[in-house]
């Protein structure tokens, strides 16, 4: 009996050792399963790239006409009609001027061939701004007395002369080179006004015309190669022989005029 209670006594002994064993070891199994159990630091958001700014648009700068550009043959450009540009009340002035051909020389001048029904020499009067353009103008027909025949261009040359009230010497001058018929030259400065203290107006000389009417003609090609522009047919006197002739309108901006559209 004695030996019944003690292998009795042992097995509990024994079960109660395995238990605990057992128990430890699921301690030390979750204990490690919850050390090693991490959570993984969040990855920094990387920084937005700030904006570049936007580069500022540089103005365009105005482009003035090219001599000579356009179609020869084209309808009037209207643009070289707008209205003048500033604050004066008065548009800048318009000449319609006629002149003969011949070799160089003065074809035109403000002191004899200005008439009242294109104006008067006082749109000349100035003492800080004078700015021209040319509009060319196809071949007038034929004036009695002035032009004996008319010969088509599709070109001019031409030289604007500017005189100090009573001058015989000129103090500026501007050329306007291959205007095509029905299109406006550059808007071009007189540099050397003279002093017109007594607000006299200023002389005004158009020379040294020419136009492309000879190198546009197969039988006289000698030298277009080099310049297309040749002397307009004439003697310069009218009446006086087959003088040919041309025409332009030259517009006028002075200190009192609004000015001319580029």
């Amino acid at each position: 009996m004695k030996n019944y209670i003690a292998i009795f006594t042992l097995g509990l002994f024994f079960v109660g050792c395995v238990e605990e064993s057992t128990n430890s070891n699921k301690s030390s199994t979750t204990g490690t399963t919850s050390s090693t159990t991490t959570t993984n630091p969040t990855t920094p958001t990387t920084p937005t790239t700030p904006t570049t700014p936007t580069t500022p648009t540089t103005p365009t700068t105005p482009t003035l006409s090219t001599p000579g550009t356009g179609s020869s043959t084209g309808s009037t450009d209207q643009k070289c009609f707008d209205d003048g540009v500033g604050e004066e009340g008065v548009n800048y002035q318009v000449l319609n001027i006629k002149g003969l051909g011949g070799i160089g020389g003065v074809r035109w001048d403000s002191l004899t061939d200005i008439t009242a029904s294109n104006g008067t020499s006082d749109i000349f009067i100035t003492d800080s701004r004078l700015h021209m353009r040319v509009v060319a103008r196809p071949a007038p027909g034929v004036i009695p007395g002035v032009c004996d025949q008319q010969q088509p261009y599709n070109k001019l040359t031409l030289t604007i002369g500017l005189f100090g009230a009573g001058d015989t010497a000129e103090s500026d001058s501007i050329t306007f080179n291959q205007v095509n018929v029905n299109q406006c030259s550059p808007v071009l400065r007189f540099v050397n006004i003279p002093t017109n203290s007594s607000l006299e107006p200023l002389r005004v000389v158009v020379r040294d015309v020419k136009w492309d009417r000879d190198c546009s003609q197969d039988m006289f090609r000698q030298g277009c190669n080099t310049d297309p522009m040749t002397w307009i047919w004439g003697d310069g006197v009218a009446g006086g022989g087959p003088d040919a002739c041309w025409e332009i309108h030259l517009q006028i901006a002075t200190d009192t005029t609004r000015d001319l559209p580029r």
